[in-house]
């Protein structure tokens, strides 16, 4: 007999597909069960080694071992004319088709009764009709790899100039190039970002002259639908930059009905050595290298001056500066939003539908309070570009900070359908539905924000948040603690938090005591309403917005009383509020006062 008629007569080839088959369908059972049971995080890693340890195991003892009717005896030493191995290979039959079974079942339930907190898909209401899209990023074919931030600024002008077009959704950048340089199936990429349509390309920049290639591509079967190669001169690199967003429009069967430069010569300059620091400028304000930004920003102003989109970029790394350099020095943080706001009105001067120049100022008014100027510049940016994520994630940020949060919810899903793949965005609609107080509808959003960004600080102590307010305490505390990339106080904050909620204030030590009454949102939990009020006007008085948590479900059994009156009128709220209408927790009185609930 040969050994493959062996390994068949032993039924080894049966073992080894029983076996697989059944470890597939318990993996099954506790992923489906491990988050409802609030079981630990590491039993699926466990579960799967003792698979895998098991696996040769089962194969070794089907060869070795044979089933008589005496048990389980050696191979070696069982008479064949006792062997049952025909009877047991039709019980491991039934069992492989027990198991075939219970896939096909777990994989229908899965398809039409999913199991577990998924996030659904968010589809904004006026982008139904929209063909969706996404500008992949260019790849560098130049000899100079510094060259890089050119073709990168060359993907993202394009992708400017076609979200332009009143007919497309454009996903955001920051999600686009989540893929840069990973080479994945383009399949795989439009399910990802919720397109229909990709398109990618190269560019070659030699001295002057500069030669870009570029396809559009169908998402679903990666077909190419039109490609084309533009070799010109520098100089023409606006033109070009039209050019190619109609181009695809016209391959989509879209009107454009606009340009990126209409009625305004400020967006073009034909200094390239300024517009490459411009671009330069540009790249380390979105990577938030604050510092660079500010020193490339402020040699494009001064080489070119009438350069709308330098003084805009100026005018932004401005506006964050106090929070990335200037954090513990008041005066600098002063002059730096002072400057912001002048780069701001300078770019705006020179074009008056600069959305990077009005968002900056809108950033600035919120820093001096003056919310109603904030929403004004906001809600400008946003008419002339919608689907803008930037403007979106701060305008989602001033109505949960202003009480409007009914308003901010369907923001927050427009921006996460631009940006899906864009943890700080996902974190943005996590907070929309916190403040509402629709904690298991925040649940899937935390934890697709910590599977994308697991080294954010932000994001881990945010899922672990999100699951204690959930209810899963134990998992909470376990996402704290298997992190190593929350700084010691914040896990001291947030393990004080856990104990406070689980053991009140007589249960804390000495040391969480000191934390709990330095911290607003722990107090917002002890009925301690003095030293809760005291610190939220001293975080106001040094420049604090109120970080979305003055109308935080936790704030509302002190929304009556008048030192939150008192609160919301050191915010200058009040006043924003008589001019451009009260949000869902405040409302005017008939003597001329209001009253919150």
């Amino acid at each position: 007999m040969s050994f493959f008629q062996e390994l068949q007569r032993r039924n080894v080839f049966k073992v080894t597909i029983a076996y697989t088959l059944v470890s597939w369908v318990a993996l099954q059972f506790v992923d489906v069960v491990h988050d409802p049971l609030n079981l630990p995080m590491w039993l699926p890693r466990v579960v799967i080694v003792l698979l895998a340890i098991g696996f040769p195991i089962a194969v070794i003892i089907s060869w070795a071992f044979e089933l008589t009717p005496e048990g389980l005896v050696k191979t070696a030493y069982a008479d064949n004319n006792k062997s049952i191995t025909r009877q047991t290979g039709q019980r491991i039959n039934y069992l492989i088709i027990s198991a075939l079974a219970l896939a096909v079942v777990f994989l229908v339930v899965e398809r039409f009764f999913p199991f577990g907190e998924r996030p659904e898909v968010i589809t904004s209401q006026g982008n139904k009709e929209k063909t969706s899209i996404a500008v992949l990023p260019f790849v560098n074919m130049s000899d100079d790899p510094e060259q890089e931030f050119f073709s990168d600024g060359m993907t993202e002008e394009i992708l400017n100039v076609l979200a332009k077009n009143k007919s497309l959704l454009v996903a955001g950048r920051t999600s686009s190039f989540a893929f840069k340089g990973r080479n994945e199936d383009m399949r795989t990429i439009g399910n990802a970002l919720g397109v229909e349509y990709l398109i990618e390309g190269s560019v070659r920049k030699d001295s002057d002259n500069i030669r870009i290639t570029t396809q559009l591509v169908k998402a679903e079967d990666g077909f190419h639908v039109w490609s084309e190669t533009y070799d010109r001169q520098m100089k023409e690199i606006f033109a070009l930059q039209d050019e190619i967003a109609h181009a695809i429009s016209d391959a989509l069967k879209l009107s454009f009905g606009g340009s990126i430069n209409e009625g305004s010569s400020a967006n073009q300059t034909d200094n390239m050595a300024a517009y490459d620091l411009f671009l330069k400028a540009r790249e380390a304000h979105k990577n938030r290298h604050i510092p660079v930004a500010l020193e490339l920003a402020g040699k494009v102003t001064e080489e070119e001056p009438d350069f709308a989109p330098g003084w805009a970029v100026y005018a932004q790394a401005l506006s964050l500066a106090p929070n990335w350099i200037y954090m513990d020095e008041p005066m600098e943080s002063a002059a730096a939003f002072a400057r912001a706001f002048i780069a701001a009105q300078k770019a705006l001067i020179l074009d008056p539908n600069s959305v990077v120049a009005l968002g900056a100022l809108g950033n600035v008014y919120r820093t001096r309070l003056q919310w109603y100027e904030a929403e004004q510049a906001y809600q400008r940016a946003l008419s002339v570009d919608p689907d803008n994520p930037v403007i979106l994630e701060d305008y989602v940020e001033f109505l949960l900070t202003v009480g409007k949060t009914q308003e901010a919810l369907p923001m927050a899903q427009r921006l996460v359908t631009l940006e899906p793949q864009v943890p700080i965005y996902l974190h943005t609609l996590v907070q929309a539905y916190w403040a509402l107080g629709d904690w298991p509808a925040a649940l899937p959003w935390a934890k697709k924000e910590h599977e994308l960004g697991p080294e954010l600080v932000f994001m881990v102590t945010e899922y672990a948040q999100v699951l204690w307010l959930n209810g899963q305490r134990a998992k909470a505390r376990e996402v704290l603690a298997g992190s190593d990339v929350i700084p010691p106080k914040m896990r001291a904050n947030i393990e004080t938090w856990f104990d406070t909620m689980e053991k009140g204030l007589p249960g804390l030590t000495p040391d969480q005591v000191k934390i709990a009454m330095s911290d607003p949102y722990i107090l917002s939990f002890l009925d301690q309403k003095d030293k809760f009020f005291s610190l939220l006007s001293e975080k106001v008085r040094l420049g604090w917005w109120g970080d979305f948590f003055t109308f935080h479900p936790e704030t509302e059994p002190y929304r009556t009383t008048p030192e939150f009156k008192n609160h919301v009128q050191e915010l200058k709220l009040v006043d924003y509020w008589r001019k451009a209408g009260w949000g869902a927790y405040c409302a005017p009185s008939d003597d001329g006062d209001f009253s919150c609930r």
